[in-house]
């Protein structure tokens, strides 16, 4: 006889995605540095993600997974001042470290 019952690894995996699942998935693999990004931008992603078949947490949080790496090392990489201090201008100052010379992605 089959087991009825899904294990909650299961359940949370099959949730459609929303501006709360996609900005949960982001921050359990990230640092709240990173969360300076608001609703608005985040809704913008779910039809993007939708069109590349990405409507549940698991392929999202897959996604996640395999480019964490690159990700990461893409904000290591310092910038000339002038270029930290012109993005300053023109994004959220959230996103922008001006001591490191590096910028954080947003969720």
């Amino acid at each position: 006889m089959k087991n009825k019952h899904q294990r909650a690894r299961a359940r949370a995996d099959q949730t459609p995605l929303s501006v709360a699942t996609i900005r949960k998935v982001v921050l359990s693999m990230h640092t709240r540095s990173h969360d300076y990004g608001d609703d608005a931008d985040i809704a913008e992603l779910l039809p993007e993600l939708a069109a590349f078949g990405i409507t549940t947490v698991k392929p999202l949080r897959l996604l996640m997974k395999k480019h964490r790496r690159a990700l990461l090392q893409e904000e290591r990489i310092v910038m000339r001042r002038a270029e930290t201090l012109h993005l300053r201008t023109e994004w959220r100052p959230g996103g922008i470290d001006v001591h490191a010379n590096t910028s954080r992605y947003a969720i």
